[in-house]
């Protein structure tokens, strides 16, 4: 039995092991496309940016202010009222979408990226279409994916070794799976919860229960 045994667990391995690489392949390609999209946005508006962003332009100092502060909400350019602080910030931005599409210290271009990019939007609400909110919401996701699959940190840095596993626990998972009480009771405990929890919830004597399973459950999960 050892033999079948060992041929699934190394099955099991190397499936995981492509998974994971398809999901920082697909990562690495939506940092691309973002970043490239953000590029060509950036060039072509780059003779007008004094016009679209300045602090006398389309939308001035003054009026961003109060827009922004009826919509509680913030941008780098607001600490910046000259248009020579304004020209230094969208020219900043530029580069940083360029570090981030060729994915050079991707974890800490991915952060202002989406930094320079929401504050590039929240500058002039004009130059907003719709699509911005879905590049947001992406660039947000993004800063905590592993973005270093098909970028220059790969190339510069190939001596960081790489985790072979999200979601373990040293020392502990081996010996959790290989109990097959503990799994087959974490299973079907996890069907019931989920099955009864919209159910119980609305019991006032039993929903902390209920609560602090969902606690206890997600904490497991971790």
């Amino acid at each position: 039995m050892k033999i079948p045994l060992r041929g699934l667990q190394l099955l099991s391995e190397a499936s995981l092991r492509g998974a994971v690489k398809q999901r920082q392949t697909a990562a690495a390609l939506m940092r691309i496309a973002l970043g490239s999209l953000t590029i060509i946005f950036y060039a072509l508006h780059l003779s007008q940016r004094n016009f679209l962003w300045g602090p006398g332009g389309v939308v001035s100092w003054p009026d961003n202010l109060a827009l922004l502060a009826e919509s509680r909400t913030y941008t780098l350019y607001q600490f910046f009222p000259s248009a020579l602080g304004a020209g230094c910030l969208y020219w900043l931005g530029l580069a940083v979408s360029l570090m981030f599409t060729v994915g050079l210290f991707a974890r800490f271009s991915s952060i202002l990226f989406f930094l320079f990019t929401w504050s590039l939007y929240q500058r002039n609400w004009y130059a907003i279409d719709g699509g911005e909110n879905l590049l947001i919401i992406l660039a947000f996701y993004l800063m905590f994916a592993d973005l270093s699959a098909l970028s220059l940190d790969r190339m510069l840095f190939p001596k960081r070794r790489e985790r072979s596993t999200q979601f373990s626990l040293p020392g502990w998972t081996d010996l959790l799976w290989r109990s097959a009480a503990l799994v087959t009771m974490g299973t079907y405990g996890t069907i019931l919860f989920e099955m009864a929890h919209p159910f119980l919830l609305w019991h006032a004597r039993v929903k902390w229960l209920v609560f602090a399973g969902a606690v206890c459950l997600h904490t497991g999960i971790g």
